[in-house]
């Protein structure tokens, strides 16, 4: 396993040498089982506010980060979230994890410390905080003043939220309906906050850049794709990003009657372990993560989200509030209800899908950007497998381009691109980025801001990649940068009838999104990467090679050439779906040979179309139309008289 950081050698930099300390929480002191060497910070008091912990006094120590992250990237706060809680106790019922190997109880020592403020200044957690859709209105009336952007009315969601949506572009003759349009849309999996917050900023940072914006391209923005489930989770950090539709999950004539819920109080949702022979956990090497059980491994263990069993049905939290999550809810590789995804009752079932299709169904749909995720990569297509086979190889050189100006202009050494299936490390069924690609050929790509991932794993160099979420990754990437914490001990609790259960994992909102100051950092350089894209998008010019004429008979040859570095469209390989050209016949010409409309498939940057020929039975000085288009571009045409 290798790590890359971007720090400089005079930044303050916490390694993780043996298990991380142990602390309990208290009033005004905190127990701390400590190491002799090396020492650890004091750490100040923690407290619990809305759903999720958080850690009060000031901490400005700078972090290393994985190779991802931007050049000379540094945080100044990252406001901790979660706890290291004390290692489970063995209880009757309930294997606690295996003891590290490398604790050694001789070198431990229990000592009441007074935790005292840090000297540093820190910024106010207040004055930085998520956008939520409350801010729209205000948000838009900023936005409107450089008088280069539109509302894109899109109607609500399930709930009746407002899906809220703007266009924009540079000033040009053609409407901004009528152009190439890229797609920027956050949180459709209606978790990822830090994604909605990304397509906020870049908005704002491209109207400041319009004059550099290419007066034929366009781009839409969603900030809340998917606005049910991004409320239900912004509150408390539960719903999985469902949205409001009450669905019956363990079909048990009752509705959401199952979810999750704080059973020991401490205000925070976490993760539940239920040991079962059957099941298909089993504490990794430290005690803290679970992987999937090999054969013959105890304890094996359910996995689940905090709560009771409300139903008395013998499971636990099947039967969440809420229904479908918006970004399994596209017909490409789509898994039917019941399915263990949310995916709904149908593809396309839900109001927020079937809005944004009809918006991209009615636009020159070129680059769709979904900005989601925790794994902190840029991934291409394929949810499911076969994944690496879904990308046509044909759009090899358009995803290279995208990956190298990913890199160019965020300053993120991401060695490859995954798929969302290698990024995420599970299969991802019914996404927008799959559907835009298949459906629209459109080059769609993932894009998840917040996340770590590591270059290879224990195997070396060449090795498999890890999961970018996998909780390998996470531990490793916490235990790097703040020092093991995020992570909540796997702690013993009964349950109702007498059920042993361990409650503990990460905290809420650790992995999936950051802290809000953190953002200004990870979003840096997106706006660059997509003003590279819009300045890469196709210019197609029709171009005659030979002209002759005899006895008013003419023949004509000639062929489409893309001037730009991508393609004139992607996906699939159907000639009928790519670039066309078509001859505007005038009155009183006649088409002897050749077709009016011809299908040329997708033109590569820098490339030309095969030779077209026609002949035409014309008076001498007839003026001639021809018009190119593509499924990325409007129609454009161009005149010929002979």
């Amino acid at each position: 396993m290798r790590w890359t950081r971007s720090f400089p050698s005079s930044a303050v930099q916490m390694r993780r040498r043996g298990p991380a300390p142990r602390q309990m929480a208290r009033k005004k002191t905190v127990k701390v089982l400590a190491r002799r060497t090396p020492s650890w910070p004091k750490r100040a008091p923690m407290e619990r506010c809305r759903g999720t912990t958080r850690r009060t006094g000031a901490m400005a120590l700078r972090k290393s980060w994985p190779r991802f992250a931007p050049r000379s990237f540094s945080l100044a706060v990252l406001p901790l979230l979660g706890s290291l809680g004390s290692a489970p106790v063995g209880q009757e019922g309930v294997s606690a994890p295996p003891k590290d190997p490398s604790a050694d109880d001789a070198n431990l020592n229990v000592a009441e410390q007074e935790v005292q403020p840090s000297e540093a200044t820190t910024a106010d957690p207040e004055l930085a905080r998520y956008h939520v859709l409350g801010d729209a209105r205000v948000l838009l009336d900023d936005w409107r003043a450089s008088g280069l952007l539109e509302p894109i009315e899109l109607g609500p969601s399930h709930g009746g939220r407002e899906l809220f949506a703007v266009q924009f572009g540079g000033a040009g003759p053609r409407p901004l309906s009528d152009r190439s349009t890229i797609f920027l849309v956050g949180g459709i999996d209606g978790i990822s906050m830090s994604g909605s917050e990304t397509v906020i900023t870049l908005v704002g940072d491209l109207l400041k850049a319009v004059d550099r914006l290419p007066s034929e391209i366009s781009f839409v923005a969603i900030p809340w794709a998917n606005p049910d489930g991004l409320a239900h989770w912004e509150a408390s950090g539960c719903g999985g990003g469902r949205n409001d539709r009450a669905i019956d999950d363990d079909r048990d004539g009752r509705v959401d009657e199952d979810g999750a819920e704080d059973i020991d109080g401490d205000g925070v949702v976490l993760e539940m372990l239920i040991e079962d022979h059957r099941g298909a956990w089993a504490y990794g090497p430290d005690g803290r993560i679970l992987l999937p059980a090999r054969q013959g491994q105890a304890p094996r263990f359910r996995r689940t989200r905090e709560g009771e069993d409300s139903d008395g049905d013998g499971r636990y939290n099947e039967d969440e509030k809420g229904g479908v999550v918006i970004d399994h809810n596209f017909p490409v590789h789509w898994r039917g209800p019941w399915s263990g995804v949310a995916s709904g009752v149908w593809p396309l079932s839900e109001e927020a899908t079937r809005s944004l299709v009809d918006l991209a169904r009615r636009r020159h749909c070129a680059v769709f950007l979904a900005f989601q995720g925790n794994h902190g990569t840029l991934a291409s297509p394929g949810g499911v497998e076969p994944a690496r086979s879904f990308v046509q190889s044909s759009d090899d050189p358009a995803y290279r381009f995208l990956l190298e100006s990913f890199r160019e202009t965020t300053g993120r050494e991401q060695p490859s691109l995954p798929t969302q299936r290698q990024a995420r490390g599970s299969d991802r069924s019914g996404t927008a980025v799959d559907w835009f690609y298949a459906a629209l050929g459109a080059l769609a790509a993932e894009i998840a801001v917040w996340g770590p991932w590591p270059l290879a794993s224990e195997e070396g160099e060449g090795g498999p990649l890890l999961p970018g979420n996998s909780e390998l990754a996470w531990v490793r990437f916490f235990d790097e940068t703040r020092g093991g914490m995020g992570f909540v001990n796997w702690q013993p609790l009964d349950l109702e009838g007498g059920q042993k259960a361990l409650i503990g994992g990460w905290a809420s909102n650790t992995r999936f999104n950051p802290e809000p100051q953190a953002l200004e950092e990870l979003s840096r350089g997106m706006d660059e990467f997509c003003i590279a894209l819009a300045n890469a998008m196709p210019k197609l010019q029709f171009e005659v090679i030979s002209r002759e004429r005899r006895e008013g008979v003419g023949h004509l040859t000639a062929r489409v050439r893309n001037l730009a570095i991508l393609p004139s469209g992607v996906g699939p390989g159907d000639p009928s779906f790519g670039t066309t050209v078509t001859v505007l016949l005038p009155t009183g010409v006649e088409l002897l040979a050749g077709e009016e409309t011809v299908s040329l498939g997708h033109i590569p940057g820098k490339g030309t179309s095969e030779e077209l020929s026609w002949l035409f039975l014309a008076p001498e000085g007839t003026l001639f139309r021809f018009r190119v288009e593509s499924p990325w571009s409007p129609p454009v045409e161009f005149e010929e008289r002979w």
